[in-house]
């Protein structure tokens, strides 16, 4: 053999391993950053399609059966509530957002 032959375990091989298992190691560690990114832009994702849904509101006559007078404006929200009004739906009152869970408001009917 040649001066110029290197044996398995010469420095230089040593040093190439040594880079090698660092450059491995290193990209194991941006793999696991990228499904960790990955499964928060998921989530996020998820979520940003909930915040966009509208809030619907479903008009109901509470009071059937009594007098003009004394019926109430009673909505029901996608978000669980109920609000009840003297007069007037969310359009009429200028909601444009559920004072709940700010989401749109829409009015749906049955």
């Amino acid at each position: 053999m040649g001066d110029n032959v290197m044996t398995t375990n010469s420095p230089a091989i040593r040093a190439l391993r040594a880079s090698i298992n660092k450059r491995d190691t290193e990209i194991e560690r941006l793999r696991e950053a990228l499904a960790a990114s990955e499964e928060r832009e998921a989530g996020l994702t998820a979520e940003v399609a909930e915040r966009d849904k509208p809030c619907e509101w479903l008009h109901y006559d509470h009071c059937e059966g009594k007098g003009k007078s004394d019926r109430a404006w009673h909505w029901k929200t996608s978000c669980g509530e109920v609000w009840v009004r003297s007069f007037g739906g969310p359009a009429y009152r200028g909601y444009k957002f559920c004072p709940l869970c700010g989401r749109p408001v829409v009015e749906v009917s049955e």
